[in-house]
């Protein structure tokens, strides 16, 4: 997984060149809503993708939409799963910490490779966004024991599999009567997880966490520059930054605000630098 992948996929909305700089950026966006837990038990919603397509429209200026970012995490889930095969069903495969890669002797990698073809884009290779796939789908593999290829002898390994998150960004709920009671919920849960991110923001930095609180106008438009301007602000490392700017983008009213505080806070450094 070394250099620049390029992953097309169609669907709804057209076709989709994803490159692995876009992956990383779409990981480390849903990552950072894991650690805030914003995911509930039965997986992302809607408003997490749809504001991931958000965020990386605005920083690629792309044209995604949030089925397209649900498609493209579930394909790269997949890809995880293969390699937590590799890990755990006791293929000799040793793992390199430093490097997040799958190691084997020669011998045995070709053995292996020409048993699981599919293998070989894992093995002696490191594994971009590891650690981030690992926080996104990690807890979220059951076990369960199959039965080998009619080749070989029954067993009764393990292998992951993968628990299937409920999202509703591909279609609304059948049930309209217990729709009303569940974006209730949402919207009490949203809210809850709005005031906890500020308040993990207090701790951080008051100046943006007063700025995140002011609102501003209506709409869903992602302010220009926003990713950049937080990239400008000083004290805060990258996984703060993208902490921030995930919040912002799914909450385009907040991101507005914010834009503007800044704005007014700059345009009076300059001034008063003006007046010394």
């Amino acid at each position: 997984m070394d250099g620049e992948v390029v992953v097309v996929a169609e669907g709804r909305g057209g076709t989709v060149t994803w490159t692995s700089v876009m992956t990383t950026f779409m990981l480390k966006h849903m990552t950072a809503h894991v650690e805030t837990g914003a995911r509930t038990s039965a997986g992302f919603k809607s408003m997490h993708y749809n504001g991931c397509a958000r965020a990386l429209n605005d920083h690629f200026k792309q044209s995604l939409y949030g089925h397209q970012i649900s498609n493209h995490y579930r394909t790269v889930k997949k890809k995880f799963v293969k390699i937590k095969n590799i890990k755990d069903e006791g293929s000799g495969a040793g793992w390199d910490d430093a490097t997040s890669t799958l190691r084997m002797d020669h011998d045995m990698a070709l053995k292996y490779i020409d048993k699981h073809k599919w293998s070989a884009e894992y093995i002696d290779k490191p594994i971009e966004n590891y650690y981030e796939m690992q926080t996104c789908f990690g807890d979220r593999l059951a076990t369960v024991k199959y039965a080998k290829g009619s080749s070989e002898p029954l067993g009764t390994a393990t292998t992951p599999l993968e628990v299937d998150e409920e999202e509703d960004v591909l279609g609304p709920q059948s049930n309209i009567g217990s729709s009303a009671t569940k974006s209730l919920k949402r919207a009490k849960k949203e809210e809850g997880e709005e005031e906890s991110l500020i308040s993990t923001l207090r701790g951080v930095g008051t100046d943006l966490a007063n700025a995140i609180a002011k609102a501003g106008a209506n709409g869903n438009d992602i302010p220009d520059g926003l990713y950049e301007t937080l990239c400008g602000l000083e004290g805060y490392n990258e996984d703060h930054v993208a902490q921030y700017y995930g919040f912002l983008v799914d909450h385009p009213k907040k991101a507005r605000g914010f834009m503007t505080q800044r704005a007014v806070e700059l345009d009076g450094s300059v001034h008063q630098e003006g007046v010394h």
